[in-house]
């Protein structure tokens, strides 16, 4: 078994985000603190079969945004949650096929369409069959 452990601080201020108008405040103007935590474990019995699970707790401090993710541009809290759980089948190293099944963080070319969002106080997964050849 293997864990992995994340622990992320950022403090952010936005004013004049929106117009650059000084004159006109926007409910987004203000200063806050980001804190994103991630404990991981990985369990691999034998060399072909992974199993993941990964939590994550998300907050914004010191702001006085709306508290609900996605509204005017707050982070918000998403506090506690199941953020990936897959199960891998396969060993790239004797075969080079590998099939991963569940919740999981997956990134693609550029990261445009698909990826997740390291950026942001939360990041993203999908829940995704993926085959890898």
């Amino acid at each position: 078994m293997i864990f992995d452990l994340e622990e992320r601080i950022r403090a952010e201020s936005r004013e004049n985000n929106r117009d650059f108008d000084s004159s006109a405040h926007d409910d987004n103007d203000d200063s806050w603190l980001l804190n994103r935590f991630r404990l991981g474990l990985a369990f691999r019995p034998v060399t072909w079969l992974k199993l993941y699970g990964q939590t994550q707790d998300s907050r914004e401090a010191f702001s006085d945004r709306a508290n609900v993710p996605g509204i005017r541009g707050a982070e918000g809290d998403d506090i506690f949650d199941l953020r990936q759980a897959y199960i891998s089948l396969g060993d790239i190293k004797r075969f080079p096929l590998l099939l991963t099944v569940g919740r999981q963080a997956i990134s693609y070319g550029d990261n445009r369409l698909v990826a997740d969002s390291k950026w942001g106080n939360f990041g993203r997964t999908f829940d995704a069959i993926r085959l890898r050849f």
